[in-house]
Formats: structure tokens, C-alpha cells, sequence
């Protein structure tokens, strides 16, 4: 009776360590993985609104209104991101020290130059450079007509 009971424990951590493994492998695309000696944060994409750098700090601004400040140039977060999309791919960058989640894009103002995200019914105005403005616009333009 005592080994069937431990046969039956045994395929249940088996069970369980399986369904982990499972749950790390779906976790390592569409995340976004940021690590140094102190600290490891996942993001997952669709969580993230935009990414904004300043030299080789980049901010990272979660949908429920978070930012974490992070040790990594926006160059590799890019790489990182363009590696890792599998499903989900509206994360842009858009010139130099932005990246932007294009679910939450609701408009572009050329002549003041910033993109609106939405949150929430909350706005957010994000300066940006005239050019990669047009150059988004464009592009939106061309795909939905």
C-alpha cells in the first residue's frame, strides 16, 4: 500500500515539474528578459506600452502605469524583442531611444511632435522626432489605406 502511494507521488511531480517546463518554455517568447548581477525582471510584451532610453538606461512603462528603470541599451532590448516575438509583433521602434506597443497607438501629431498612446482612456503624449513620425505615419497610412 505505502509504494502505491509513492508511485502515485512520483507521477504527480512528474506531472507538475513537466507542466512547469511547459510554462518556462511558452515564457521565453514573447517576453521581454531583462538581467544584470542584482536584479532579473520578465516583462511580457503585450504588458509593456513603450520603452523610452536615455544613454545606456532604458525605461521601461508598463500598462498599470509602472516604470522600471533598467541597466540595458535600447539597442539590445530591440535585438532581444526581434528575436523573441513569436506572436506578438506590435512592438516598433521608432528612432533612436523609443519603442512603442502599436495596440496602444491612437495618434500621431506631426506638428507637435509626440505619438498619443491610450491606457485606459488615459492618454499619453510621447515626444518623438518629427521623422520617425512621418516615417511611422507613412507606413500606417500605406497599410491601412
Amino acid at each position: 500500500m505505502h509504494f502505491e502511494w509513492l508511485k502515485i507521488l512520483k507521477k504527480q511531480k512528474k506531472h507538475l515539474l513537466l507542466h512547469r517546463i511547459s510554462k518556462l518554455h511558452t515564457m521565453q517568447y514573447d517576453t521581454l528578459l531583462i538581467s544584470n548581477v542584482k536584479e532579473l525582471y520578465i516583462f511580457p510584451f503585450e504588458k509593456i506600452l513603450f520603452i523610452s532610453a536615455d544613454g545606456n538606461y532604458s525605461y521601461i512603462h508598463c500598462v498599470n502605469d509602472e516604470t522600471i528603470t533598467v541597466v540595458a541599451q535600447l539597442g539590445d532590448i530591440h535585438e532581444q524583442i526581434y528575436n523573441r516575438a513569436r506572436n506578438y509583433k506590435h512592438l516598433v521602434r521608432i528612432g533612436r531611444s523609443l519603442i512603442i506597443n502599436m495596440s496602444y497607438l491612437v495618434g500621431i501629431d506631426l506638428q507637435k511632435g509626440y505619438l498619443a498612446l491610450m491606457n485606459d482612456y488615459k492618454i499619453i503624449n510621447i515626444k518623438a522626432s518629427v521623422e520617425s513620425l512621418k516615417k511611422l505615419k507613412a507606413e500606417l497610412e500605406q497599410i491601412y489605406g
